[in-house]
Parts: structure tokens; sequence; C-alpha cells
């Protein structure tokens, strides 16, 4: 009986972890380097020792863009689902300045357009992963508040992680085994933390996503992002358009150690 029950909790906790989803990542891009292409890193670097601030990490991965007085710091991050487009965006502007989703472009290696997706969409994608019935589904984004803030925050490695509460949903233990029973408190636990991250990265999407006419206060700082399904397979690299300049700007996976 002891053997049985430990076969029990082995093959519950297998079966709940192999059906889980696993740990959301981001894998951040490179930019491929060629002329008026300025990353963080060389901003930084052409600085006086004395006058560079704290460095950021993985600074020269970021990608610097001067538009009508508006500074933004770009990041571009490869999911399996989409490809995430990091804004950090400056106005030093005196009025209000206006941002469209619209102005950025995303082609892969052959110049073929990927389909852009909705803040709305984008995290839905990540909610139908919840185990169980969602508790409510992201509606169409109109306005995006510079102001606003996310529940979870992205790490140097690129793990995004969130506050978000929540729990999971496993069945009744119908033959009354203990070995059973704690195999179901295990895979409930793991059901829960990923249904957390999940529930965390669709928070994260859908409150910095950028949409049409987004609006950035007169001297003022903010986050935003523009999402695009990622396929299958792809032709690398990929190249980001800004619409209003006409300036583009390649990015590539990191190569594997």
């Amino acid at each position: 009986m002891k053997n049985r029950r430990l076969l029990v909790l082995v093959f519950v906790v297998l079966f709940l972890s192999a059906c889980t989803p696993k740990a959301v990542v981001m894998k951040m891009m490179i930019p491929v380097k060629q002329e008026g292409v300025y990353t963080l890193g060389d901003l930084w670097a052409s600085q006086k020792p004395e006058e560079r601030g704290r460095p950021v990490p993985y600074m020269s991965n970021i990608v610097m863009v001067d538009d009508q007085n508006l500074t933004i710091a770009v990041s571009m991050y490869e999911l399996r689902e989409l490809f995430w487009a990091q804004f950090d965006i400056y106005n030093n502007n005196d009025d209000n300045y206006v941002v469209n989703s619209d102005d950025f472009l995303l082609l892969d290696g052959n110049r073929t357009a990927f389909r852009k997706v909705a803040p709305d969409e984008a995290a839905n994608l990540f909610l139908s992963k919840v185990s169980g019935i969602p508790p409510f589904t992201y509606t169409p984004k109109y306005n995006y508040y510079a102001s606003s803030t996310t529940s979870g925050y992205i790490t140097n490695s690129g793990y995004l992680y969130a506050n978000t509460q929540t729990t999971g949903t496993v069945e009744e233990d119908q033959m009354n085994l203990a070995g059973q029973q704690l195999g179901y408190a295990i895979g409930a636990a793991i059901i829960a933390a990923q249904n957390k991250k999940l529930q965390g990265m669709a928070a994260a999407i859908y409150q910095t996503g950028l949409v049409q006419a987004s609006e950035i206060p007169a001297k003022t700082g903010a986050k935003g992002a523009v999402y695009w399904l990622r396929p299958k397979f792809y032709a690398s690299p990929l190249i980001l358009r800004v619409q209003s300049t006409g300036k583009e700007y390649t990015f590539k996976p990191i190569p594997k150690r």
C-alpha cells in the first residue's frame, strides 16, 4: 500500500506538472549595430565619467530613438506567443505629445509584416491559459494613462513577476488515498503559481499597451508597449520601423551559448 501511494503521488505530480503551462519567459533581443543607430550603452559611454549615472542592465540592448524632442528607449522581447516592443518614453516638449501604436511596424527578415495585436487581445492570450475558468476577459482599450503602473516587473534575466492573487482549481479526491491527497495539494500549488504568472503577465500587457492617440503629458516619462503575434517560424532578424520618422531598427535573438 505504501508503494502504491508513492506511485500515485509521483504520477499525480508529474501529470499536473505536464499539464500546467511553463513559466512565462521573455527573451530579450539584441539590436544590430548600423549607422545612425545608438544604444543606451553608447550614450552612457560617450559621457564624461563624472557625468554618468548608474549603468542600466543590458543597456547595450536598448535602442535610443529621437522623435520631435521625444526620447524613446526601445527594448525588444520574444515570447512563445508574441513579440513585445517595450518603450520607455520621455516627453521633453512643453505640450502633451500623442503617440499612436500604428506608428510602429514590425517586419521579418523577408520584410513581411507581422500581425499587430491590441492590448486586450494580447492579454487574453495569456489569460486563456489560466487553469480553471478565468474570472474575466480584457475588453478593448481606448485610453492610455502615462501614470498607470503594472502589477509586475521584468528582471534582468527576462522573467516577469507579479503580485496578482489567484488560486488553483483541482478535482476532488475520489480515492481518499493519503498519497493522492498530497499529490493534488502539490499540484494545486503548481497550478496556483502558474496562474499567478499568467494573470500577472496579462495585467502587465493590458496596462502598458499603447493604443491609438496615446497621450504623453509634457515633461513626463511613461512606459508603453506594442505587441505582434509570433508565428512558429519566421525569418530573422526583426525590423522595427517607426513610421513617423521612416527609420528602421533591426533586432536579432541573443546567440545561444
